[in-house]
């Protein structure tokens, strides 16, 4: 401002300038503000902002996107895009499998004729653990997106082609027209969702065509019980059941009659829910055609259908 501060004093006698001057100095006011609010944005420490994406890291604020790679067999992703979800390759890829094959199963006990498979969105797709392994042919239209752009560069370099991936924020917005797709599926990805959980749902429901399914896992009271039980030894799990216990004796929810209970802010919240009363409040936006305890894990999935 040392500068825009003489210039001021030089032309202190003719208003016009000092009007233009001041202009330029709020403007320069704006644009730090500015930038100090995206700062902020983008910051995974900052609880209850909104719109928020992942960025790939960058170097001297440099960033090369490699090509996409033409293979035969499609590669694993190095295990930091794991999630958590195993500790081997080979666990790696089985656990992606037998969630698809899962899923499978339970659309097809539910949906009669079979759903078509031609157009799918895996929405929170990580590194295409599930939709690697989704049956298709030379019609298919597959999808991914997620909200880590490092998972979308990975998936764009080593599994398109066949399959098409963008990044999306945590705003409820799906870049697709209406109508586009015959299953829609989340897993893993409203359990950290809390406040806007209803309005992804409305996304949801808009991009599906009529008599489409979406297939959502979550948080259920049995959940609970699971990660006390079957799973209370599981290093996978023992973050997470951690800090259940610890928010449940600090809140005491087990005394409280709750339909959510949410401890963390969004996109790193864990939600936990009442099924009959999700039903209610889902099935009026999309009909709840079944939920599933234990389809993914210690989590139950959610068939609608539109």
């Amino acid at each position: 401002m040392n500068l825009i501060e003489q210039l001021a004093r030089k032309l202190s006698q003719d208003r016009r300038a000092m009007a233009l001057m001041e202009k330029l100095a709020g403007k320069l006011s704006k644009t730090k503000r500015f930038k100090l609010a995206t700062e902020q944005l983008i910051s995974q420490e900052r609880p209850g902002s909104s719109a928020r994406y992942i960025p790939l890291a960058r170097h001297h604020n440099v960033l090369f996107v490699c090509p996409p790679q033409s293979k035969n067999a499609a590669p694993v992703p190095p295990q930091h895009l794991w999630e958590g979800y195993a500790q081997t390759e080979l666990d790696y890829l089985k656990c992606g499998q037998d969630d698809v094959a899962q899923m499978l199963c339970i659309l097809n006990e539910v949906g009669q004729p079979p759903i078509p498979l031609t157009r799918v969105l895996d929405l929170g797709c990580a590194s295409g653990r599930m939709l690697r392994f989704l049956p298709r042919d030379e019609t298919s239209e597959h999808w991914g997106l997620d909200i880590n752009a490092e998972h979308i560069a990975w998936c764009q370099e080593h599994l398109n082609p066949p399959m098409l991936f963008a990044t999306n924020t945590t705003a409820p917005h799906l870049p697709f027209e209406d109508s586009t797709f015959d299953l829609v599926y989340c897993g893993s990805v409203f359990t950290h969702i809390s406040e806007l959980a209803e309005a992804w749902l409305l996304e949801v429901r808009r991009v599906l065509r009529q008599d489409g399914y979406a297939y959502i896992t979550i948080h259920t009271r049995q959940t609970i019980d699971l990660l006390r039980t079957k799973y209370r030894d599981d290093p996978l799990f023992s973050d997470l059941l951690a800090e259940l216990n610890s928010n449940f004796a600090e809140n005491n929810p087990d005394g409280v009659e709750w339909s959510v209970f949410t401890f963390g802010a969004d996109p790193n919240s864990q939600v936990f829910y009442d099924v009959p009363s999700l039903e209610r409040r889902w099935g009026r936006i999309i009909p709840v055609v079944a939920v599933k305890e234990q389809a993914h894990d210690h989590q139950a999935a959610v068939v609608m259908r539109k």
